[in-house]
């Protein structure tokens, strides 16, 4: 059971959206079996927890080599970045909606059977080439007419299969490169490979324009002070260690007067020593 404040007003959320095109609506089951009893609701209407975190993970954060993952595992590892008070509601919506559409098409075989292992991969091609560069997910107003404009195509089955259909073929040129650059053995690695995601941006960014920012981690200020040679740094709370920044890294943030304030920052980790430090760091 989600107890905390943002997964109540999700729920909310998901109930007061509009029916799609097709007179269907879907639900996040915050508790377990939360509808179980409700017959008009039927299983494919249904967002689980793990359905919530793989889609949202894959399609808004980018990271479908990911988005097969236990939800468990995938809450530890972007606990920065998911499920955070502020952030709106709808990329959770259109991502889990996208989820379940497409899962509706491997059902009805219009996506060859084959494909279902990358469901992830298929779901954030569609994103990106049907809305490629997608506001900051912290901006409101913006990311709620992005993802408005997202809707009207996934709400709309015909426009959906189109953007299906590129997706599959994007996917399959990737990855028959893919396969014969790197050899047969890595046809089975696909899933969940970092790398083959790179190969996917790639494809999209020589296709159309797209802003490959990554940037979704946030937090405080909740220390600022002047090093031995006078050059200003801080820290950025973060769990399970609070993440160091410094003013040489260059920010888009007045540091001296920043102490208290929620930013946006990307994760830079050191090769040697594995340290992590924030940089990009902007005020929200």
């Amino acid at each position: 059971m989600n107890l905390a404040p943002f997964h109540k007003e999700l729920e909310d959320f998901f109930n007061a959206m509009p029916l799609d095109h097709n007179l269907t609506k879907i639900y996040y089951e915050r508790r377990s079996k939360q509808y179980a009893h409700n017959l008009t609701v039927l299983p494919q209407q249904k967002v689980n927890f793990k359905i919530l975190t793989q889609s949202f993970i894959s399609v808004f954060l980018r990271k479908p080599h990911n988005g097969h993952r236990h939800e468990s595992k995938l809450l530890a590892d972007y606990q920065n970045q998911i499920f955070i008070e502020k952030q709106s509601k709808y990329p959770y919506y259109t991502s889990a909606l996208l989820f379940i559409k497409i899962e509706g098409f491997y059902r009805n075989a219009f996506i060859q059977k084959e494909l279902k292992p990358y469901k992830s991969q298929i779901a954030f091609l569609v994103k990106e080439i049907a809305a490629p560069n997608a506001p900051n997910m912290n901006n409101e107003k913006e990311i709620a007419k992005y993802c408005d404009g997202l809707l009207s195509i996934i709400w709309d089955d015909n426009q959906l299969k189109s953007k299906v259909g590129e997706a599959i073929e994007v996917f399959n040129d990737v990855r028959e490169k893919w396969i014969k650059e790197k050899g047969g053995k890595y046809r089975f690695g696909i899933k969940d490979s970092e790398e083959f995601t790179t190969e996917l941006k790639k494809r999209l960014w020589s296709d159309i324009s797209i802003n490959n920012n990554d940037s979704c981690n946030r937090g405080t200020i909740i220390k600022v002070g002047r090093d031995k040679n006078n050059y200003l740094y801080g820290f950025i709370s973060k769990k399970p260690q609070n993440v160091f920044f410094h003013e040489k890294d260059g920010h888009k943030i007045n540091i001296e007067d920043s102490l208290g304030r929620e930013v946006l920052y990307d994760i830079q980790v050191s090769a040697t020593l594995g340290d992590e430090r924030a940089i990009n760091v902007n005020a929200i």
